[in-house]
């Protein structure tokens, strides 16, 4: 139901079979009405107008979840999601990194185009194999010694100026690290598996 121009989520309590549902391009401020889609396995928002996480306690079997370009200035709500592998936040208002405890099962994490500061609050998520942290104004590269499984991790566009902190990432893949101002680096530093990494422009 993209582009439809939908302000209120509602008229979907009898589709308890339903597992895909696409809300995207509308302008929804409040996440309501889903509390019986028990077997909603993928839920897109994207480019709405939501402010906060809420509504989604009674998807525990929610897997894809997408609310990138709204409004959202807060990590929460998704305390219930324990089977969700993929949540796509970016564009949005997030300045910290928090409320993902319980997301165990979490693969692909999405915070880019956020107003984010510091990498913390990632310590549950041990099964992470990508992480998108573009375009924030981090400063650090801490808070990831315990993604053992990451192996894509994007860093573009922040304000880090030392490549470090990546000694437990023996999976890790790919490092994008461009539009950073770092002013020491060593090609393979933390890329155990030695196939990726993109640093500034100037460098091929």
């Amino acid at each position: 139901m993209p582009r439809n121009k939908i302000t209120t989520i509602s008229g979907l309590k009898p589709l308890l079979d339903l597992e895909i549902l696409d809300l995207e391009l509308n302008e929804i401020e409040e996440i309501t009405g889903l509390e019986t889609l028990v077997n909603l396995k993928t839920l897109r928002i994207n480019n709405n107008k939501i402010e906060r996480i809420s509504g989604l306690d009674k998807l525990k079997s929610l897997e894809h979840l997408f609310l990138s370009y709204n409004k959202i200035h807060k990590i929460e709500g998704l305390q219930n999601l324990s089977n969700l592998e993929v949540l796509n936040l970016s564009c949005n208002e997030i300045e910290n990194i928090e409320g993902l405890d319980s997301l165990s099962n979490l693969v692909v994490l999405n915070l880019s185009n956020n107003k984010i500061k510091d990498i913390k609050g990632l310590e549950a998520l041990i099964q992470l194999d990508v992480l998108d942290l573009s375009s924030n104004q981090i400063i650090e590269m801490k808070g990831l010694n315990s993604l053992f499984k990451l192996r894509d991790l994007i860093l573009d566009k922040n304000q880090i100026t030392k490549i470090e902190g990546l000694g437990n990432l023996h999976k890790l893949c790919l490092l994008s690290f461009r539009g950073n101002p770092a002013e020491e680096f060593h090609p393979n530093y933390g890329l155990y598996s030695g196939e990726d990494l993109f640093l500034n422009e100037e460098f091929p």
